[in-house]
């Protein structure tokens, strides 16, 4: 799967797509959150939270 920066995805398509990987859905949502931002990190993604908006800026490596 190939995505460019104006390409969204819906929730669900972003479960989905880490569910593939092994899903750890349910891991990052109950886990400490250094410990999420360490994954992240690790995994070459990023995001920014918009509270206003209730949405995430996301980017990956």
């Amino acid at each position: 799967m190939q995505t460019t920066t104006t390409d969204l995805m819906t929730v669900a398509k972003v479960r989905d797509v880490i569910e593939l990987v092994g899903g750890l859905v349910g891991l990052l949502g109950v886990g400490q959150p250094s410990l999420r931002s360490r994954f992240y990190e690790e995994a070459g993604r990023s995001g920014v939270y918009h509270p206003d908006a209730r949405s995430v800026e996301a980017s990956a490596d």
